[in-house]
């Protein structure tokens, strides 16, 4: 029986924001001031269309024109808020630890307007190594103090899911059937939903069972 969880941490991108189908757009715009009109990897562009800037300025840039894209134009997904009310009523402190650097989140996520329902914001430019290493997944416990068994994931990608286990968390994936087929989660997460929405009823539930273990002992 699953020990009942006192904090869930999500991923950004993907998860709380909608901001998959607007990566083409990002890239779109970065050939564009190349002259360039496909939309390919950053290293695959300045080799295959000889742009003249370096790989480095590339990213730069494209980091840049994801941060404006991010503050200005990324919404959240439905029952994002909602969802992040409901755990908060439940006493359950929460974190976003995201690969996305820390001007692109904290823009989206004071824009949103739920900067303030997280005790704990760990970004891609404070760690080391990102997803699939646990390394930011365990920082974000330490900061919130509970142990990572304790904590949920939420997370939309499979490179996500394998941080989260390897951190030994349990993961709820949520993956975007636009782009995935949800059967490839199934033997990596330890909960496959459907949406944020579900996210609450899932912790109820656990955290009944685990009460009720508790209490049979």
């Amino acid at each position: 029986m699953p020990s009942p969880f006192y904090a869930v941490i999500f991923d950004l991108d993907g998860v709380l924001a909608d901001s998959e189908p607007w990566w083409n757009q990002i890239d779109a715009k970065l050939l564009a001031e190349y002259g360039v009109s496909y939309r390919l990897a950053v290293e695959f562009y300045k080799n295959a269309f000889h742009i003249s800037a370096s790989v480095e300025e590339l990213m730069r840039r494209r980091g840049e024109i994801a941060t404006d894209f991010f503050a200005n134009r990324v919404d959240l997904f439905p029952f994002a808020k909602t969802t992040l009310e409901q755990l908060r009523e439940m006493k359950l402190p929460l974190a976003v630890a995201t690969s996305s650097v820390s001007a692109s989140a904290r823009p989206l996520l004071e824009r949103a307007g739920i900067r303030s329902l997280f005790s704990v914001l760990i970004t891609g430019d404070e760690v080391q190594q990102g997803k699939p290493h646990p390394e930011i997944y365990l920082r974000a416990a330490k900061k919130l103090g509970i142990s990572p068994e304790a904590c949920l994931v939420i997370e939309d990608s499979l490179a996500g899911i394998a941080a989260g286990k390897a951190a030994n968390m349990r993961v709820a994936a949520i993956p975007d059937r636009r782009f995935v087929d949800p059967r490839e989660y199934e033997m990596k997460a330890d909960y496959v939903l459907g949406s944020l929405s579900e996210i609450a009823a899932l912790v109820r539930r656990v955290n009944a069972a685990a009460s009720e273990k508790h209490a049979f002992r």
